[in-house]
């Protein structure tokens, strides 16, 4: 990916790995990155894990509205804007 940009937050691993099947059968690559405290994952500190969704910046447009009607009922982090 030439730019790659975090498109949404997912709270759960299998929400993330969705999302990401769901951009792949619109032949749109993506990768998901855990958010970690050095070595550590969020979980082992007690707090709630985090995964980010990245696409490339040149089809995020067609990437979010794909998504859109894909992940109702998923929750996400309001106000996230990277």
């Amino acid at each position: 990916m030439n730019q790659p940009r975090c498109i949404r937050i997912f709270y759960s691993l299998s929400d993330a790995e969705f999302a990401q099947s769901v951009l792949l059968e619109e032949q749109i690559n993506s990768y998901i990155k855990e958010d970690k405290f050095g070595n550590l994952k969020l979980s082992d500190l007690g707090m709630v894990p985090r995964f980010r969704l990245y696409i490339d910046m040149s089809v995020i447009s067609a990437a979010a509205l794909c998504l859109l009607n894909r992940l109702s009922g998923i929750k996400y982090i309001e106000g996230f804007n990277e």
